[in-house]
């Protein structure tokens, strides 16, 4: 049978060592980052937030089509998917051609608008 201090520093132990696990990061929101840069171009799919990219590494067409833009909105509170904060309501939205997952394409004007996942860790 364990002594009242050994079963303290055993359960002060777990205790520890499951706050050390946990590391309490999470994908940016369209709240916090609208918050912190009001400017900023995003748009949300399937719970991920996506931001628009200058830098493209690699030639990439239009792949499906997965949707359009339902709403524009520049606050972050009730942001869903196929909302944006730039992106005009009706702007289609393309998967990248390789299934690029972590990419997204809006299509303006004729113009292909490249959107990166904003993912943590």
């Amino acid at each position: 049978m364990m002594t009242p201090i050994k079963y303290c520093i055993f359960l002060m132990s777990i205790f520890v060592v499951l706050v050390g696990c946990s590391t309490g990061s999470h994908n940016p929101t369209a709240k916090e980052l609208l918050k912190e840069h009001p400017d900023i171009d995003i748009l949300q799919y399937q719970d991920i937030i996506y931001s628009k990219t200058e830098m493209i590494e690699f030639e990439a067409g239009k792949g499906d089509l997965l949707g359009e833009i339902n709403k524009r909105k520049t606050t972050g509170s009730l942001f869903k998917d196929f909302y944006a904060s730039k992106l005009a309501k009706g702007t289609k939205i393309f998967a990248v051609g390789d299934d690029d997952t972590f990419m997204l394409i809006a299509e303006v004007d004729g113009e292909l608008i490249y959107y990166k996942a904003l993912l943590e860790g």
